[in-house]
């Protein structure tokens, strides 16, 4: 530790250490933890555990990370958000996802192709948020979800692209195919195959299956950058949100909630400085007073591979702690705990702090009422 900033390190298998070095008021340990334990498995995931653990051949290991830096960067980002960091699942160790009025429909055209392609593991990805997926492409772990959701959202755009990968909770040591064909603008479907079949006969196979979908594609861009459906109206003292299953492991964001309103509030943020006020509030307030829902990763060898927070647990306080809230000259924040949800909402800072509570409320009654919220209730 210096004065401007601390050093941490994470031993992995007893084989990898990695070293991160940040400012000396910016992160918890525990956050620092997750981002450790996430960028070790996105080396995993392009690399594999045997090969990266061994390192038999360093030079090959060092070429085939190169793979990796992508996800990497994206997740060191995460300190420093900008408007390319849009996905949370890392920092909260959930997928992120996107509520749609198209998503059963798309879920019928999923599943047959996916069964068509022999495979059960396959997702819709709108953004990099889950618009609709297989039961098992749900069952895999949180971070293998959110990393494979950030390579697609961080690879160079291509219209079908086929990638060796490891899952790092499921199966670290023999890769899956994953393949991705960009069906629309910034729309994937993604599904992890084995050796067969070939690429010629995916990409068969998905322009027969995925050309009649063609007008429910066009009408998920409506809901970009949004990130729910039209419909559901939000209060226009909110700036933006972060709604948290704990239970399912999934988190719908949404940093312009008023996209395509007529009216533009000239007390509005920047999406940049959004994310980072978003992202900061998480940090502090998740593990020092709300529970967090991230699963322990299992590559991690101090205490049997489970996290070491810097805090107090929640379930220890001698009081549960169901809200907590910030204010600041520009922005408030609150944060509510209900039931299985988390909801951390960014205020504009005229906004009464006696309604906060009450307006967070309604916000999440209104998107877990909406028929098409399957996907986060």
């Amino acid at each position: 530790m210096t004065r401007e900033c601390r050093l941490l390190w994470r031993d992995y298998h007893n084989s990898v250490r990695l070293i991160v070095v940040v400012p000396l008021d910016s992160v918890s340990d525990f956050h620092i933890h997750r981002l450790l334990d996430n960028i070790f498995q996105s080396m995993v995931l392009l690399v594999g555990l045997d090969d990266l653990i061994a390192l038999r051949n360093i030079d090959r290991v060092k070429r085939e990370l190169r793979a990796a830096y992508g996800v990497i960067d994206c997740l060191l980002n995460g300190l420093q958000p900008t408007e390319k960091t849009a996905l949370f699942g890392d920092l909260i160790g959930a997928a992120d996802v996107i509520m749609c009025a198209e998503s059963s429909a798309i879920t019928t055209y999923l599943e047959n192709f996916t069964e068509s392609v022999d495979s059960t593991y396959g997702c819709i990805l709108a953004g990099g948020r889950i618009i609709s997926a297989t039961t098992n492409w749900w069952s895999l772990h949180p971070d293998e979800l959110c990393l494979l959701s950030i390579l697609v959202w961080t690879e160079a755009r291509c219209s079908l692209s086929d990638t060796p990968v490891f899952l790092p909770v499921k199966s670290p040591t023999v890769p899956f195919r994953l393949v991705v064909f960009e069906l629309s603008q910034d729309i994937q479907v993604c599904v992890l195959c084995g050796p067969q079949p070939s690429l010629a006969e995916l990409e068969r196979m998905i322009v027969k299956h995925w050309k009649p979908s063609l007008h429910l594609l066009s009408s998920i861009h409506g809901n970009l950058p949004r990130c729910y459906p039209s419909n559901i109206l939000i209060d226009r003292s909110i700036l933006g949100f972060i709604l948290v299953n704990t239970q399912k492991k999934r988190v719908l964001v949404s940093m312009m909630p008023h996209h395509g309103a007529q009216q533009r509030d000239a007390r509005s943020l920047s999406l940049s400085r959004k994310l980072d006020i978003a992202r900061t509030f998480y940090r502090t307030v998740v593990g020092a007073v709300l529970p967090s829902c991230a699963t322990p990763s299992p590559h991690i060898t101090e205490v049997g591979g489970t996290l070491m927070p810097d805090h107090t647990p929640h379930t220890k306080l001698k009081h549960l702690v169901s809200e907590v809230f910030s204010c600041s000259e520009y922005h408030k924040c609150l944060g509510v705990q209900t039931g299985p949800y988390q909801l951390f909402t960014l205020f504009i800072s005229a906004v009464p702090n006696h309604s906060m509570r009450a307006i967070s409320q309604r916000t999440l009654q209104l998107l877990l009422k909406d028929k098409h919220n399957n996907v986060i209730r």
